[in-house]
């Protein structure tokens, strides 16, 4: 039914011109729903002629300055424009669209306009549920321990660092942000050696291979710790993602752009234990439930980094992961992505 109507359309206007460019034929009559309306003269050498469709409460107004015009309307989807402005269209608003056959050729290229599609600082609170996983491992006085042989020398691959959690997100300003919130997170510091045994002795910690099962094969060693945390992340951003479909043009405000943030967290060591996993007359794990002389509190600084829809993280602790004194002297990091 949309065809026959455009295609009427297109007769008429046809007609119309026809009638013009004679100066003799009688004037294209009018019809309930496509009434043509009076010529008008843009100057004294060049004509054009006017139809205005009645919609409703609405208008659209076709103005036609040569009829080759006519060929390069058939070329376009009216029905997915009109689509296409429902969605932009604010429905309590009076709003006249036009569409003129000598601008329909701009349409498809056309230029993103930062009035048109402008963006506003969003108001409130956003919030997300956060999943960082990545890697963990620690630093000595003289680098990673696996430079020194050290015994709790941790495996790169396999030292999972997890955290869960929620962040409140404030806009400051169009360009900044205040991240904050609360997670928990998990170390997973597996040891290079399989047979490595965490022991908590009188002086402090220990890491020794257990003499009494020399004959067992061991498959995984690991020291886990998990921590309550609440972070505070001042975040800018730079630039913002637009993209085309079809004549419109989508800004997505500078959640989409790039983005880089740099702030600080504190935690508080809620659980730790060791985990050895052997295999002697059948599978068996060990597992202790001790402190380890690990400090109870941590704190650092973390940066992130994000564009679109991908953002990544790098956390460093500033104070020891063991007691001074009772352990060997390492802060821990980790890395990955955000969720």
């Amino acid at each position: 039914m949309k065809k026959i109507v455009i295609t009427a359309l297109i007769f008429v206007l046809a007609a119309g011109l026809q009638a013009q460019s004679t100066e003799s034929s009688p004037a294209t009559p009018a019809t309930p729903s496509i009434p043509a309306a009076p010529s008008l003269e843009k100057s004294d050498t060049v004509k054009v002629d006017t139809v205005v469709i009645e919609v409703g409460k609405s208008s659209i107004l076709f103005i036609i300055r040569d009829k080759k015009d006519l060929e390069k309307l058939q070329t376009y989807d009216l029905n997915k424009i009109v689509d296409d402005l429902q969605l932009r269209l604010d429905p309590e608003a009076q709003q006249q669209v036009i569409i003129a056959a000598d601008t329909l050729t701009e349409m498809e290229e056309p230029e993103v306009s930062n009035t048109e599609f402008s963006y506003e600082k969003p108001r409130g609170l956003r919030h997300y549920f956060n999943i960082d996983l990545g890697f963990n491992n620690y630093l000595g006085p003289d680098g990673f321990p696996d430079e020194s042989n050290a015994p709790y020398t941790v495996r790169p691959w396999g030292s999972w660092y997890v955290a869960l959690g929620s962040v409140n997100e404030a806009y400051l300003s169009r360009g900044v942000s205040l991240q904050f919130g609360a997670n928990l997170s998990w170390y997973n510091f597996k040891f290079q050696n399989d047979a490595m045994y965490v022991i908590r002795e009188a002086d402090g910690v220990d890491f020794v291979e257990n003499p009494e099962m020399l004959d067992a094969n061991f498959k995984k060693s690991k020291l886990t710790v998990a921590y309550i945390n609440a972070s505070l992340v001042p975040v800018f951003h730079f630039g913002r993602k637009k993209y085309r479909d079809g004549w419109r043009v989508w800004d997505h405000g500078p959640q989409a752009g790039f983005r880089l943030g740099a702030g600080a967290y504190a935690g508080y060591r809620i659980g730790s234990y060791s985990k050895v996993k052997y295999s002697m007359d059948g599978t068996e794990k060990r597992k202790d439930h001790d402190s380890f002389y690990l400090e109870n509190f941590r704190y650092g600084v973390r940066v992130q980094l994000g564009f679109g829809d991908t953002d990544i993280f790098f956390n460093y602790d500033l104070n020891n992961l063991f007691q001074e004194g009772n352990g060997p002297e390492l802060n821990a990091f980790s890395f990955g992505i955000i969720f």
